[in-house]
């Protein structure tokens, strides 16, 4: 997943636009290609979500990808959007959209540089969204007996996480 101390150092050389989408990562649980693809018209207030409807699972879902607005990813959102009233709702240094491909390569580029482990990937602040949920006693769906493995999945507001760190009841 990344230890804390990895982040802050891959971060330290990181733009002030991926600093704020990888923020936005870790504290929401999206996909790097659903943030990516968000657009402000997507973001409801007062709703207290962003609603996609083109996303990863569409055709087998049928139905559009709700990603919650919890306080810090509001602060985060608003940041982000700024007094802006249309486009994107994260935008690369260039001021466009990021896309999923230009963000991990940002990432890796990042994480290279820093001399950081190679399995320090992207997706993993979408994993250290939902093991710091589990650490703070968010209520889960579904908890599931450890594995052979012993990995423990989860399912979080629908999304299905699965990591290998010590859980309510890991032995």
């Amino acid at each position: 997943m990344g230890t804390a101390e990895e982040i802050a150092v891959l971060l330290k050389r990181a733009s002030p636009a991926f600093r704020l989408i990888y923020t936005g990562l870790s504290q929401c649980g999206a996909r790097p290609g659903e943030l990516c693809r968000a657009q402000i018209r997507d973001v409801d207030w007062q709703k207290g979500r962003i609603t996609l409807a083109e996303h990863k699972t569409a055709r087998k879902t049928g139905k559009p990808r709700v990603i919650p607005i919890g306080r810090n990813f509001g602060q985060t959102l608003q940041k982000a959007i700024d007094h802006r009233q249309t486009g994107p709702v994260f935008r690369s240094p260039k001021g466009e959209a990021w896309t999923a491909g230009n963000l991990s390569s940002t990432h890796r580029r990042l994480r290279d540089a820093a001399g950081l482990p190679r399995d320090l990937v992207l997706y993993l602040a979408r994993h250290r969204f939902g093991t710091e949920a589990l650490r703070a006693g968010v209520p889960l769906n579904n908890v599931p007996p450890k594995d052979p493995s012993g990995t423990w999945v989860f399912s979080l507001g629908g999304g299905c996480y699965a990591f290998g760190l010590g859980a309510p009841g890991a032995g």
